[in-house]
């Protein structure tokens, strides 16, 4: 897929990052995924990604205990895994024309057109939600997403929510200043994302009745790229390689562990319970 990101801009104000290149529309992401039937059955085929989403959920939760939404499921590929695994689930996406493909090739999945921001169930009506890479793109913060996520999710359910992060590696380049200081009065025209600040996350969370009981750190090797300069260049080859070689994907494997392990995940996956109101 093609990379949407030019340039990296630090937020001192809101201590966080922001991504600066093509604007987060519907029609961006319709146009990166560019679903037809073929792309629409590649997507949904099993993945070890899909497979490590499935048991984090089963860790947390039993099908029995309710519907799993993933709002903002984008082609599907986690919703199609969910419910190969046993579990009721439900797509929220608002990218228009891929929810269409995916509702034409493949109806027997949950998946409905709509907006994270105003989400068409009714209150305490899943057991879990995933979110993946969704709260960071709103640049008027993600307090509209959360009360939604605590209004549909029922008293014990659990929120798995991910994002780009302030990692040890982009905190110390901001207080070096190595990033150009941002100054937006208002949303720039290609604003992308933010790497959101892990602290600031967990605090919106909880004042919105979501108690932290877990959290993972992931992709070492995609939070360094285009952070080390020529380094970020000469790594991206390998990063993007999708050819057979054991011993290459190997390779990947151990300079992606070794990367997170020292600091420089690109983002963090948080559990949270939700308490009773």
């Amino acid at each position: 897929m093609e990379n949407p990101i030019s340039s990296r801009l630090f937020d001192k104000a809101n201590d966080r990052l922001i991504y600066i290149g093509k604007s987060a529309t519907p029609d961006l992401w319709d146009t990166l995924w560019s679903m037809d039937r073929e792309a629409v059955q590649r997507s949904l085929s099993p993945t070890r990604d899909c497979d490590q989403l499935v048991a984090v959920t089963r860790h947390h939760l039993d099908p029995s205990e309710g519907a799993i939404l993933e709002g903002g499921c984008g082609r599907g590929q986690y919703v199609a895994a969910l419910t190969r695994a046993g579990f009721k689930t439900i797509g929220i996406d608002y990218a228009q024309e891929t929810v269409k493909a995916l509702n034409e090739h493949a109806p027997d999945l949950d998946i409905r057109f709509g907006d994270v921001r105003s989400l068409p169930l009714q209150e305490s009506s899943v057991a879990g939600y995933w979110s993946i890479g969704v709260i960071e793109h709103f640049w008027d913060g993600f307090e509209t997403l959360a009360a939604e996520m605590s209004r549909v999710i029922k008293d014990g359910g659990c929120l798995f929510c991910s994002f780009p992060f302030l990692n040890p590696m982009r905190q110390l380049k901001a207080r070096m200043g190595l990033y150009p200081l941002a100054e937006f009065e208002s949303e720039p025209s290609d604003f992308y994302q933010f790497a959101l600040s892990k602290p600031v996350v967990v605090e919106t969370m909880s004042r919105h009745g979501f108690t932290l009981v877990g959290e993972t750190r992931l992709a070492g090797f995609k939070g360094i790229l285009g952070e080390l300069g020529p380094l970020s260049s000469a790594l991206e080859p390998l990063y993007e390689y999708e050819g057979n070689s054991l011993f290459v994907r190997g390779v990947r494997k151990a300079v992606d562990l070794l990367f997170t392990k020292i600091g420089c995940s690109h983002s963090i996956q948080l559990v949270f319970r939700r308490r009773a109101r």
